[in-house]
């Protein structure tokens, strides 16, 4: 396991031969939960049908310029993603299919940030999680700086950031941002030889902070590995009903060039709202979120290879591009 400095505070994922590297950032305070905006929906549907007629492409500039592009993560959530697509040349539009909310009873919450010097692994596999996870140390009064004994694991890159953020000095990262391969990383940079066969993990105490809903892959890989997990819901997932008639009445108007998800849950939720692919192009974050998509008969036009927002981005241009030879309106 090669522990990789990082004097740019920035979360990489880099590979030293075979081994999954762990990153090293600089401590910061403790990241405050922003407080989440109610979407006003009406407005935004009204905005789309005013847009529907086609964009004059000559107008603006980039790979993505005049597509119409929509986002579906979280209010609050989508700004970098809208940002990259504008700067890109694409025409934005936002409406959240999923609303973060946090539990109604947050009590194993609290109790696991009040032991966690007692764990051997901290497991992080989102942004959202880190923040309720923050805010719960806080409560406790608890510093992460007083609980060297602890490893840190996370996802992806935005979550490692966001473990920065509160003061995590040092965070594995895996060489795929995916739960299996996650959980891989965890077992590689866990394990000692141990003569007698015993798993990897064996003993190893793990909390495992995530969505109520989250998949069973991870913690019953980790189990396999002989890790003692002990899971805890940190937030819910849930579709945002309150942006239903706007999302419908924005997919059946036409003019979306591109729908975008970057979970699971949000393809769920968009097919529960009522919203209808038509003529659009669907691109999402990765593999786990296109097999979703596919099990629900939304088609998918373009998967990104590295699955981060940016990675997301990178694969409409590439898709883009493509049909590039045969016309720019083509698809």
């Amino acid at each position: 396991m090669a522990l990789l400095p990082d004097t740019h505070g920035i979360a990489l994922s880099r590979r030293l031969g075979s081994a999954p590297a762990a990153l090293v950032t600089r401590p910061a305070r403790v990241f405050q939960r922003p407080v989440q905006r109610i979407l006003r929906d009406h407005e935004r549907a009204k905005t789309l049908k005013q847009r529907a007629a086609p964009p004059d492409r000559s107008m603006t500039g980039g790979p993505l310029a005049g597509r119409r592009v929509l986002v579906t993560r979280p209010d609050g959530q989508g700004e970098r993603l809208a940002a990259l697509l504008r700067k890109r040349g694409a025409e934005v539009e936002r409406l959240p299919t999923i609303r973060i909310t946090d539990l109604e009873d947050h009590g194993p919450l609290l109790q696991a940030a009040a032991r966690l010097c007692e764990y051997d692994w901290a497991v992080l596999t989102s942004v959202n999680g880190v923040e309720r996870l923050a805010a719960a140390l806080q409560e406790r009064g608890i510093d992460v700086g007083a609980c060297p004994g602890v490893r840190w694991a996370a996802i992806g890159p935005a979550t490692a950031r966001a473990l920065h953020r509160i003061g995590v000095a040092v965070v594995l990262l895996p060489a795929s941002y995916r739960a299996e391969s996650l959980a891989e990383a965890i077992r590689e940079g866990g394990s000692e030889e141990d003569s007698t066969g015993a798993p990897p993990l064996a003993g190893r105490r793990v909390l495992l902070a995530r969505a109520a809903e989250a998949r069973s892959v991870l913690p019953d890989r980790l189990r396999a590995d002989g890790a003692v997990v002990e899971e805890v819901a940190a937030y819910v997932t849930e579709p945002n009903h309150e942006a239903a008639a706007a999302l419908r009445a924005a997919t059946r108007v036409g003019g979306l060039d591109w729908i975008t998800f970057t979970a699971s849950s949000a393809v769920r939720a968009f097919c529960e709202l009522g919203g209808e692919v038509g003529d659009s192009r669907v691109a999402v974050i990765g593999p786990i979120t296109a097999q979703t998509a596919r099990d629900l008969d939304v088609p998918v036009h373009a998967i990104a290879s590295r699955y981060t927002i940016s990675g997301l981005v990178e694969a409409i241009v590439q898709a883009e591009s493509r049909t590039s030879g045969v016309g720019r309106g083509a698809r």
